[in-house]
C-alpha cells in the first residue's frame, strides 16, 4: 500500500507539472502527442486533472496530509523544552570555553567544556567570567528556581527572598574530574556582584548584600529580648508566691535593682535626691539637646533632605584565588577593579556622620589607604589603564550647603586626592555643575580626565503640605 501511494502520488505530481507547464504555454498552444499526432493542450490538461483527482481519492488521509505540506502543532508544553544560549565566554589561552543554557522555566545551567571536546562540566549558575591566567571560572549562583517559587506562594517578596551567591571552578580541577567531581571550589555571599581584573591579578573582588556580623547581633538581641521576657515572667511569678518580704520588700529590691542598672545603686539615688535632682538635669540638658536637633530638622529644606539621604554599605572582599587568603573591607557602596590587576578601590559610606570616603587597595598586600575623607557622597569611581591612578566625584566639600555640588577628584598611586575639576573650572557652562550620573574616565595614555556635567537644577520650593481633601465616591447602576 505504502508503494502504491507513493507510486501514485509521484503520477499526480508529474501529471499536475505537465498541466502546469501547458497552461503557462510552454512548448507552444499546440504540443506534440505519441505518434505525432496533435492536439490542443487543454485537453491534455483535463485529463491530467482527472487522473490526479482519482489517484488523490484512493491515498490514506496521512498521505494526503503530507502531501498538503501540514505540520504538527505545537503544544503550550512544548515552549519549556526551549532553551537559550547565553554569555558565551573562552579563556586567555583559548583551551576553555564557557556558556550558559538558560530553560524558558527552571534554573540555568552553566557549561564549561575545553574547547577540543575532551572534558565538560555543568553547574547552576550564570555570567561566567575567566581569570586572566586561565585558571579559573567565577560566575553567579542564583537560588533554586523551586525555592524561589514557594516563598513567593508564602508571601516573600524582595529582601526576603535567597539572594545570588559567587562561585569560583578551579579549571585543573575540572580537568581532573569533570561531571562526576565537586561542585564550585568556593561559594559565598548573598552577593550585589564581582569583578575580576580583565588584565591581570589571579584574585577577585566580591560585594555582599548584607553585613554578617550585623545579622548575627541582630539574631542574638532577638534571642535575647525572648530569654528576657522568660526571665521576666518568671520573676513576676516568683514575686507573686513569696510571704514574709511584703510589698515594702519588693519595692525596695526594686528599687536597689534600677539603681545597680544605671551604676548608681540605692545610696546613689539618695545622693542624687540631697542634691536636689542632679538626673533631672542631666535629663534635661538631653532634651535640650535633642530639641535643638529636632528644631534644625525642621528647618531643613526639601532639598537638603533629598541631597544628604546616605545608606549604610556592606563588606567587600578581596580573595587570592591561589593561596584562599581573604581581605574584608566593611561599609563599601561602592567599587571599581583595576584592569591591571594591582587595585581596588571603594567608596565607603555610613548612615550616620563618619566613615565615608574613597579608600585605595594595593591587590598585592590587601593594605587599604584612604584618599579622601569626610561626610558626603562618593561615586563614579575609574582606574587608568596602568591602575596606577584613579578618579572619583564627591559632593563633601560642599556637603553642609542645601544643594552641595559635585566636583572632580584625582588620586595618584594611593596618595590624597585633589580637586581636577568643578563648576568653576574653565570649559565648564555657566549654570551648569559637574554630574554625579556623568561616567568618569581616562583617556588610554591617562593624560585626559572624562567626566559629565549637567544644567544645575533649581532648589525645590519649601511647599507647604496640602490640605487633605475629602474624597467622595458615587457608584452608578443601570438598574
Amino acid at each position: 500500500m505504502t508503494l502504491i501511494s507513493c507510486t501514485g502520488r509521484a503520477v499526480a505530481a508529474a501529471m499536475l507539472s505537465a498541466c502546469r507547464r501547458r497552461r503557462l504555454g510552454v512548448g507552444g498552444p499546440v504540443a506534440a502527442a505519441a505518434g505525432g499526432r496533435r492536439r490542443p493542450h487543454g485537453v491534455g490538461g483535463r485529463v491530467a486533472v482527472a487522473v490526479a483527482a482519482m489517484l488523490s481519492a484512493g491515498l490514506p488521509a496521512a498521505v494526503l496530509a503530507q502531501t498538503d505540506g501540514a505540520k504538527p502543532a505545537l503544544d503550550h508544553e512544548d515552549t519549556y523544552r526551549w532553551n537559550t544560549l547565553r554569555s558565551p565566554r573562552i579563556s586567555a589561552d583559548g583551551r576553555w570555553a564557557a556558556w550558559v543554557v538558560e530553560p524558558w522555566d527552571g534554573d540555568p545551567e552553566l557549561v564549561v567544556s575545553k574547547t577540543d571536546g575532551s572534558v565538560s562540566k555543568r553547574v547552576r549558575g550564570r555570567g561566567p567570567v575567566f581569570t586572566r591566567d586561565s585558571r579559573h571560572l567565577a560566575y553567579r549562583v542564583p537560588p533554586r528556581q523551586a525555592e524561589v517559587d514557594a516563598l513567593t506562594r508564602d508571601g516573600k517578596l524582595g529582601d526576603e527572598l535567597p539572594g545570588d551567591l559567587v562561585g569560583v571552578l578551579s579549571l585543573a580541577a575540572v580537568e581532573a574530574s569533570p561531571d562526576d567531581g565537586p561542585g564550585a571550589e568556593f561559594t559565598a555571599g548573598p552577593i550585589e556582584s564581582f569583578q575580576v581584573p580583565e588584565d591581570g591579578g589571579a584574585w577577585i573582588a566580591y560585594h555582599l548584600s548584607e553585613d554578617p556580623m550585623a545579622a548575627d547581633e541582630a539574631d542574638e538581641e532577638t534571642s535575647g529580648e525572648e530569654v528576657g521576657s522568660g526571665a521576666g515572667a518568671a520573676g513576676a511569678e516568683v514575686e507573686a508566691g513569696s510571704r514574709g518580704g511584703g510589698a515594702e520588700e519588693a519595692a525596695g529590691s526594686g528599687a536597689g535593682a534600677a539603681g545597680a542598672g544605671s551604676g548608681t545603686g540605692v545610696a546613689g539615688a539618695e545622693a542624687a535626691a540631697e542634691s536636689g535632682g542632679g538626673a533631672e538635669e542631666e535629663a534635661g540638658s538631653g532634651t535640650g539637646a535633642a530639641g535643638a536637633e529636632e528644631e534644625e530638622a525642621e528647618r531643613r529644606s526639601p532639598e537638603y533632605e533629598k541631597r544628604h539621604e546616605k545608606e549604610d554599605g556592606t563588606p567587600l572582599v578581596l580573595r587570592r584565588l591561589d593561596t584562599g587568603e581573604e581581605f574584608s573591607f566593611p561599609d563599601a557602596v561602592s567599587y571599581q577593579v583595576a584592569d591591571s590587576g594591582t587595585a581596588l578601590a571603594y567608596a565607603a559610606s555610613t548612615d550616620g556622620e563618619g566613615g565615608d570616603g574613597v579608600h585605595w587597595v594595593d591587590a598585592a598586600t590587601g593594605a587599604a589607604t584612604a584618599v579622601m575623607e569626610g561626610e558626603g557622597h562618593y561615586r563614579q569611581i575609574a582606574f587608568d589603564a596602568s591602575g596606577g591612578s584613579l578618579a572619583f566625584v564627591s559632593d563633601a566639600a560642599e556637603w553642609e550647603r542645601d544643594q552641595p555640588a559635585f566636583s572632580l577628584y584625582r588620586a595618584d598611586a594611593g596618595a590624597a586626592a585633589v580637586l581636577a575639576a568643578g563648576a568653576e573650572t574653565a570649559g565648564v557652562p555657566a549654570g551648569w555643575w559637574v554630574s554625579e550620573h556623568g561616567e568618569v574616565s581616562f583617556s588610554d595614555d591617562g593624560g585626559r580626565l572624562f567626566f559629565g556635567v549637567a544644567p544645575r537644577p533649581e532648589p525645590e520650593p519649601d511647599a507647604a503640605p496640602l490640605e487633605r481633601r475629602e474624597v467622595r465616591l458615587d457608584v452608578w447602576n443601570w438598574r
